[in-house]
């Protein structure tokens, strides 16, 4: 530390040794070579109360028609890999002061909940639900690799995960990045983020469209091949450009 920043730290999700790659508005930022995480060390990340007080000033109810579009593109994404016949439950993690996904997944037939550490921070039934789907939730992670094993433990044998996080891959270098300048986002993904996520916790990764949505799937058991391998079918819309697997 020569600036009064660390050059170099441990990876919050592979831990292995991350290298500085810039500093952004007083806050170091860290790239680890493994797994491709960009992370901001514990001690320049803002208070749980600060952190807080900022999702309250956010607008993220279904009255604001861009909030409502956007998570109307989650769900129909979520339908073509888990259709809502059967009423399947879905768990919405990180749902925020206002459930508004959760009630547009019960308009479109499933079983949901949310679940919020600050705003829902109700028990949750591990290995019940058919999907979980986080929404701008994954880039508050401050120590990944034991946040996201409590999102799959959510999950049945071959449930789904649908995770909406800006991805570095889709992104201009760190120092004019805007989601990099939001103090309460720690963690930036790319793609081989989540391809070593998948490898390490017993996933299929099915689907990304490189920007920011990323879609996998619990395998049979946690670390173990699942034996389904159907044909694919697709899960972008009509350009057809992305395809994704169906149990």
């Amino acid at each position: 530390m020569t600036d009064g920043y660390p050059l170099e730290g441990e990876c919050p999700l592979c831990d292995a040794r991350a290298r500085r790659t810039a500093v952004v508005d007083g806050r170091p930022l860290l790239d680890c070579e493994d797994c491709g995480l960009l992370a901001v060390p514990r001690p320049w990340h803002v208070s749980p109360e600060e952190e807080h007080r900022r999702y309250l000033l956010h607008r993220n109810s279904l009255d604001n028609e861009g909030y409502r579009r956007l998570l109307e593109d989650i769900v129909k994404t979520l339908r073509r890999v888990l259709p809502p016949e059967g009423a399947p439950r879905v768990v919405d993690y990180g749902s925020g002061p206002t459930p508004a996904l959760v009630s547009l997944l019960r308009a479109a037939g499933y079983t949901a909940c949310g679940y919020d550490p600050f705003f829902e921070p109700l028990p949750l039934r591990l290995g019940a639900a058919d999907a979980v789907v986080s929404v701008e939730t994954f880039e508050h992670f401050r120590m990944p690799r034991d946040e996201v094993p409590r999102v799959l433990a959510c999950l049945r044998p071959h449930g789904w995960l649908v995770v909406r996080t800006a991805l570095r891959d889709a992104a201009p270098p760190p120092e004019r990045w805007h989601y990099v300048r939001d103090e309460t986002h720690v963690a930036f993904y790319a793609q081989r983020t989540f391809a070593w996520m998948a490898e390490r916790w017993g996933l299929r990764l099915v689907w990304t469209d490189g920007i920011r949505l990323i879609v996998l799937q619990r395998m049979a058991a946690m670390g173990a091949p699942d034996a389904v391998n159907r044909p694919q079918e697709s899960l972008a819309g009509s350009d057809g450009n992305a395809r994704a697997s169906r149990p």
